[in-house]
């Protein structure tokens, strides 16, 4: 499995989709395609881009002591910043679909999110989010947005900056504690 080129391409995927959502007009004109090395190491996956007034975030998940570790970069001008961690963990919930993300809030704040599993089942996971008030350096201890205390799906989370705080909108399988006959989530 080639994760390194696939952290790669999905790079390249988010900046070729940015640019194109940017176009004018009844054709979008599309920019020509720009390989960015990334600071990831070897294993990592996942990749997620968030803008930073001008910067570009990049987070990703990467093995790490038996479990995983969300970890981000930042890019100004032409050179990322040397990877931070955010958050350790060998009871995350990682799969492709529906992954961690880090975005800004401004002035240096930063939320981050990842899945934590809360039980047995196979979709049973919770939303843990933490903050940065000083541009990663240190993060809060984790909360969970959610607190239905059920063993089921919370996830495809998405994280906003609102006026001056944190939003965050994810998909929640409360309504379907112990319906194994359905993979439905309420929103």
């Amino acid at each position: 499995m080639h994760t390194d080129r696939r952290l790669r391409q999905g790079l390249l995927l988010t900046i070729m989709f940015s640019a194109a959502a940017c176009g004018t007009g009844d054709r979008l004109a599309l920019p020509a395609p720009l390989m960015l090395d990334v600071p990831a190491a070897p294993g990592a996956a996942l990749p997620h881009v968030a803008e930073d007034g001008g910067d570009a975030l990049l987070s990703w998940v990467e093995p790490a002591d038996g479990g995983h570790a969300l970890r981000f970069a930042r890019r100004a001008g032409s050179r990322w910043t040397a990877p931070q961690t955010v958050a350790l963990g060998s009871d995350w919930f990682v799969n492709w679909a529906d992954f961690p993300s880090i975005v800004s809030l401004g002035g240096g704040r930063l939320a981050a999110h990842w899945l934590q599993r809360s039980g047995a089942g196979t979709y049973a996971y919770d939303v843990m989010v933490s903050r940065s008030a000083d541009d990663g350096a240190t993060w809060s201890t984790p909360i969970m947005p959610h607190t239905d205390g059920t063993a089921t799906e919370h996830g495809f989370v998405s994280l906003f900056s609102e006026d001056d705080g944190l939003g965050i909108v994810w998909l929640d399988g409360r309504q379907f504690a112990g319906d194994s006959a359905t993979n439905e989530m309420a929103v």
